[in-house]
């Protein structure tokens, strides 16, 4: 396969469940401008699907802030956490990620998933509380999150060494 399956198959169960308007909508002046050819006609502006699909990458985004929130708050205190989150939300690149439409976002939750998994495979290893078997099912979550974080982007993949080792 030459693009990863698992992001175009979230975009078509996002497109199934919101109501994507494939036709471009000249009526509306959220979808269009003013100043056609014609006085009185409006000219193409955004079209809806790509509008929904960057809305919802900035809803990966700010989940995305919401976990590295949550995970530098466990890991260290609420001001790293604080401080963490305001500089992720504030970094430009990752505004302009979220509205390219590319997995990025999703891969970023992804791998903040597969960060959690690691510190509680680690807590359990070092504390156990789920009993025997509290080890290997997060290490199999840790190995099925990098599979699916491998089927998003395939270098992604790539992390599944470090995850063996650790």
């Amino acid at each position: 396969l030459a693009n990863p399956p698992v992001y175009p198959l979230v975009l078509a169960g996002l497109m199934k469940v919101l109501p994507f308007k494939y036709e471009v909508d000249l009526t509306h002046s959220f979808w269009s401008i003013p100043g056609g050819p014609e006085p009185g006609k409006r000219v193409f502006y955004r079209y809806e699907p790509d509008f929904l699909i960057a809305l919802f990458n900035q809803l990966l985004f700010l989940a995305a802030v919401t976990g590295v929130f949550f995970l530098a708050r466990r890991l260290f205190d609420p001001a790293v956490a604080w401080l963490g989150s305001g500089l992720m939300l504030g970094t430009e690149l990752f505004w302009r990620f979220s509205v390219s439409g590319l997995s990025t976002m999703l891969l970023l939750l992804i791998f903040l998933g597969l960060v959690w998994c690691v510190v509680l495979l680690e807590e359990e290893a070092r504390e156990p509380k789920w009993g025997p078997w509290g080890i290997f099912v997060l290490a199999v979550l840790s190995g099925a999150v990098v599979g699916l974080g491998g089927l998003t982007r395939y270098s992604f993949g790539w992390l599944i060494i470090p995850v063996l080792v650790f």
